[in-house]
C-alpha cells in the first residue's frame, strides 16, 4: 500500500508539510503555490489519484504504475517525465532503487519503491532554499537531482574501498572465497555502468530542452 506526503509553499501560508492530499486540486489553481507530491509504493490508487489530480499521460502513467524503466526523460507539452536511479552501499553490497519524477511550473511529483534518503535530504535543502518562491520548484528539482549525485560520489568511494580490500586478500594466493568476491564485484560494476551512466544524458536534456521550467541562472 502506497503512501504519500504533500508538502505545499504558498504566499498565504508559506511552507506546509504533510498538506492532505485531497486539496491537490485547490492549490494548484492559487497563483505562485509550490507543490511536492513524494509517493512512496505507489499502487493504483497512488496512479489514480495522479491521473485525476494531474492528468498525466496514459503512456507515462503507464510507466510509473510498472516501474523498472531505462533512464529516460520523456517531454509533454508542460511537464517532463523523468526516469533515474539512486544508489546506495552497504559493506559489499550497491543497493539501486528507481526514481520517477513528473516536474510541472509549480509541482514535482516523485515516486519510488521504499524510503530513500535522497529525498528527506532534498525536503531539507528546499525547505532551508531562501528563494524557494523566485526559483520556483526548479530548485526542488534541482536538489533532488544533486542529492542524487551526490550519492553517486558515496558509491564511488565505496567501490573504492571494496577494490583494495580485495586486492589485499588476493595476494600472495588468491582464494575461491575471493576469486568470488571479484567476479561479484566486477558484475555490480557492470550493472552500476548500465544503471547510472545515462543519468548525464538524462541531464543533458532537461537542459537542452525548450520547456522553461526552470531560471536561466539555473542551467
Amino acid at each position: 500500500m502506497g503512501s504519500s506526503h504533500l508538502t505545499v509553499e504558498s504566499p498565504a501560508h508559506g511552507w506546509q508539510e504533510a498538506v492532505p492530499v485531497e486539496t491537490i486540486s485547490d492549490l494548484r489553481e492559487q497563483p505562485n503555490t509550490l507543490l511536492w507530491l513524494d509517493i512512496a509504493d505507489p499502487g493504483p490508487r497512488e496512479i489514480e489519484l495522479l491521473r485525476q489530480e494531474f492528468a498525466f499521460h496514459e503512456l507515462a502513467l503507464e510507466d510509473a504504475a510498472h516501474r523498472h524503466q531505462r533512464p529516460k526523460c520523456d517531454q509533454y507539452p508542460d511537464y517532463y517525465f523523468i526516469v533515474l536511479y539512486a544508489a546506495e552501499a552497504h559493506d559489499h553490497r550497491i543497493e539501486t532503487r528507481e526514481l520517477q519524477m513528473f516536474w510541472g511550473q509549480n509541482y514535482v511529483v516523485t515516486l519510488h519503491d521504499g524510503p530513500l534518503p535522497l529525498i528527506d535530504e532534498a525536503r531539507r535543502r528546499w525547505s532551508r532554499g531562501v528563494n524557494r518562491v523566485g526559483d520556483g520548484v526548479a530548485y526542488l528539482a534541482y536538489t533532488l537531482l544533486d542529492s542524487l549525485v551526490d550519492q553517486y560520489m558515496q558509491v564511488q568511494d565505496a567501490v573504492a574501498e571494496w577494490v583494495e580490500d580485495v586486492e589485499e586478500r588476493i595476494y600472495p594466493r588468491p582464494n575461491a572465497a575471493v576469486v568470488g568476491e571479484l567476479f561479484a564485484l566486477r558484475k555490480t560494476v557492470v550493472r552500476l555502468r548500465r544503471l547510472l551512466r545515462p543519468t548525464r544524458d538524462v541531464l543533458n536534456e532537461i537542459i537542452r530542452r525548450d520547456l522553461p521550467l526552470f531560471p536561466e541562472p539555473m542551467r
